[in-house]
């Protein structure tokens, strides 16, 4: 996967600004491990990895504007579909899964993501993934 697949429709500044804010914040052992998952994958694999994580948000979403509650089985379902994309990454433990959720919350870009799809996902993923992280990991 080349750099120009993987930022397809990112500028350039947003790029620098991602990575830097990633080799800060986060566990350098999971950034490499991610890195390094994603670099072996070929551009069709790349695009059928973001299309499964856009599937699993639309569940999310659906479930969400149902009125499902995040510790709902039916969320917890789609939830423990969320780990297993993220799985495509790397591996997280249940306190990283959990921290994970709460940056989908609290990072502004990862909120606006979410929310674009219904507003308020941010806050259920939130909740649910951290009901997952606490009862199934």
């Amino acid at each position: 996967l080349t750099d120009a697949e993987l930022y397809e429709g990112l500028n350039p500044q947003t790029v620098e600004r991602w990575n830097k804010e990633v080799n800060e914040k986060y566990d350098p052992a999971l950034v490499a491990e991610s890195n390094h998952r994603v670099r072996k994958m070929s551009k069709e694999q790349w695009n059928a990895v973001k299309a499964e994580g856009g599937q699993v948000t639309l569940r999310l979403a659906e479930l969400y504007q149902s009125g499902a509650t995040p510790e709902s089985a039916e969320a917890q379902a789609a939830i423990s579909l969320q780990r297993c994309w993220i799985e495509h990454f790397y591996t997280p433990s249940a306190e990283v899964f959990r921290g994970l959720g709460e940056l989908y919350a609290s990072h502004p870009e990862f909120r606006a993501n979410y929310d674009k799809y219904a507003p308020g996902l941010a806050d259920f993923l939130r909740d649910a993934v951290a009901y997952y992280a606490e009862q199934s990991m």
